[in-house]
């Protein structure tokens, strides 16, 4: 048996159907993958391993350029 086994058609199909409604430990559960081998291959057919909001946070102060301290040529 190989060590990383291929992904069926099957898999691929239900990976689709259940990426963004079910939480990743629940389809590894089902596919009996590890999550990572989840998102990678939902990064091989979607473009992305978000499978939630991003994390990033907006500024809390705004960034100060150059222009507006006058210092720019």
């Amino acid at each position: 048996m190989a060590r990383f086994p291929k992904w069926q058609d099957s898999e691929r199909r239900l990976l689709g159907h259940a990426w963004g409604k079910l939480p990743v430990e629940e389809i590894a559960q089902q596919l009996g993958r590890s999550e990572n081998a989840i998102r990678q291959e939902a990064y091989k057919l979607f473009g992305t391993t978000l499978d939630r909001e991003p994390m990033r946070r907006r500024r809390k102060q705004p960034r100060v350029r150059f222009y507006s301290l006058g210092l720019a040529d």
